[in-house]
């Protein structure tokens, strides 16, 4: 069948599959869950911070298709630029107005659309909507590099699509793409047997976690020189989110002052913030810090990670801990080429703390921090049926008294055990019989 001559020659560049296989390595852990969704009747929306990997993920599952034996000509890939002049209705009108697609159409061939950055594209969601609700057997695949609520598209949206976040890699993916080897998760629930059999693969590969830390988070670097990495980080992440992907929430934002308010939280990462002291040092209102954080948090830059306190109006009066959503970030604005670089070791130990909040976002949704009453817990992890509280420290050793927090929490609300994560092996205690665990952070 041969494609509709309208179609733009640059739609036809960017869709080799058209004209030969491309297979793409390296295959991210998301994947087979972005598989399985061409399956289902929904919008499959891919998000989250710039170069992680969404569009290398789209070539994947076209490829994926491909060796499903699914016709290339039924496959559309198309990306976006902030520049793009392009009418979504007239490119998609364009691509199925071939007679022949209207009747694979009308016989309910399954047809494949993949859109890439279409944050960049006005009424996105009321032309996806209408196409989405119109032809059944078309499977749109989207990406977007800023949040959905953006101009209100997940209300438009609602009820049709499912979201995948795609985070930075983690640790086992970049031993995998770096090692080629495969190692097992640390999974704080496993058996004592199970957890040793973990541990003894993953402390084969220690080495390697530093440089992991230091820029191994962006799939893109895993081969790259080091210094092309700060470049990287600055010219094709920094510099379009502030200038360019903001003004997407509001053109009246000032872009130097959300760089401003980004470098200060990246300095306090880890620490309790009080907003109030933020906003007076950088003589703003409140108000209007609230609404900088807004835009820092949709862009997928921080995390805000409440007290875990009693009542949900505490929460939100309490302090924040900030965390970025990358710790490679943090390495590589502190202008560090890696972390040995770093002169402080308590740095370096808030570093390897933001390190554990990216681990455990990935496998638990609810996370919070603990400080009441002179007892401080580093992570209080929640889940539907128990409590996991957790400290972190960076040294080789745990004392009895650095157990002691987790202890008084499991205490407090009736546990039966607690978590140190440090980079020594794994070992059990126990404390006025609450057990704690002490794992290694690799």
């Amino acid at each position: 069948m041969k494609m509709n001559t309208l179609i733009s020659q640059n739609t036809h560049r960017k869709n080799t599959s058209w004209r030969y296989s491309r297979p793409w390595r390296k295959e991210r852990d998301h994947l087979d869950i972005l598989k399985e969704a061409l399956r289902k009747p929904f919008i499959t929306i891919i998000s989250w911070l710039r170069r992680v990997g969404k569009t290398t993920l789209m070539m994947q599952m076209i490829d994926h298709l491909l060796d499903a034996k699914v016709d290339p000509q039924h496959i559309l890939f198309t990306s976006f630029t902030r520049s793009d002049q392009r009418d979504l209705s007239d490119l998609l009108n364009r691509y199925l107005d071939d007679r022949t697609a209207q009747a694979y159409m009308e016989h309910g061939t399954d047809i494949y659309i993949f859109l890439d950055e279409l944050q960049y594209i006005d009424n996105r969601q009321d032309i996806i909507k209408q196409w989405y609700d119109f032809y059944p057997n078309i499977h749109f695949v989207l990406t977007w590099s800023a949040s959905l609520w953006i101009n209100n598209d997940r209300e438009s949206l609602l009820w049709r699509y499912k979201e995948y976040r795609i985070s930075g890699l983690s640790y086992e993916e970049y031993i995998r793409f770096t090692q080629w080897v495969s190692l097992p998760p640390l999974d704080l629930l496993a058996s004592g047997e199970s957890m040793r059999k973990t541990l003894a693969h993953r402390m084969l590969y220690t080495a390697h976690f530093e440089t992991y830390l230091s820029w191994g988070e962006f799939p893109w670097l895993v081969d790259q020189p080091a210094e092309y990495i700060y470049e990287f980080v600055t010219t094709s992440i920094l510099e379009v989110i502030f200038e360019k992907d903001i003004f997407l929430f509001d053109q009246k934002l000032n872009a130097q002052l959300a760089l401003s308010l980004y470098k200060i939280l990246l300095n306090t990462t880890w620490w309790f913030v009080s907003k109030t002291k933020v906003a007076t040092h950088m003589w703003v209102s409140t108000y209007l810090l609230d609404k900088y954080l807004a835009v820092l948090k949709k862009t997928y830059l921080i995390h805000l990670v409440p007290n875990f306190l009693q009542s949900i109006v505490s929460q939100q009066k309490s302090y924040k801990k900030f965390f970025s959503e990358l710790t490679s970030l943090i390495v590589i604005w502190l202008w560090f080429d890696h972390i040995n670089s770093i002169p402080f070791h308590d740095t370096k130990g808030h570093l390897i703390e933001n390190y554990v909040y990216t681990m455990l976002r990935r496998s638990y949704p609810h996370i919070y921090y603990y400080n009441k009453a002179w007892n401080e817990v580093d992570f209080v992890v929640q889940t539907w049926w128990i409590l996991l509280p957790i400290e972190v420290k960076a040294w080789k050793k745990v004392t009895k008294k650095q157990m002691l927090p987790v202890v008084t929490f499991a205490k407090k609300h009736n546990l039966l055990r607690g978590y140190v994560l440090y980079r020594w092996p794994y070992m059990t205690h126990y404390m006025d019989d609450i057990e704690v665990i002490c794992l290694p952070i690799v």
